[in-house]
């Protein structure tokens, strides 16, 4: 609470790195993979009610992004700043921008993850 995080338990697999303070709010429904960064001020959330988000493994999510919503986004993905996601992107090793976000590039350096 000091540092403006609202994070619930149990919601990010291992290997969480959390780069900067500010509001980094998390909907207890949500659900994010392993080995995931947040830049900060970041926000999952439900939508009327419903589930928040799925992210995969090997994540990373920019200064300001949002994904809203029972979406579900893929392995390796980049969400970029001030992105804001309400559609889900299953595809692995993207870049997501814009609002509404969508794909602005292929990540072919990114991890290979299972």
């Amino acid at each position: 609470m000091r540092l403006g995080f609202e994070i619930p338990l149990n919601v990010f697999g291992k290997g969480l790195h959390i780069f900067h303070t500010g509001n980094i709010i998390i909907n207890e429904t949500s659900s994010v993979g392993e080995y995931c960064n947040i830049i900060g001020s970041t926000c999952l959330g439900s939508k009327d009610g419903g589930n928040g988000p799925t992210i995969g493994n090997h994540c990373e999510l920019g200064m300001n992004s949002v994904v809203i919503g029972n979406v579900k986004i893929g392995n390796n993905v980049y969400i970029g700043a001030g992105a804001v996601v309400t559609k889900s992107f299953e595809q692995n090793g993207v870049s997501l921008a814009g609002v509404p976000a969508k794909i602005v590039a292929s990540r072919k350096d990114s991890k290979k993850v299972d």
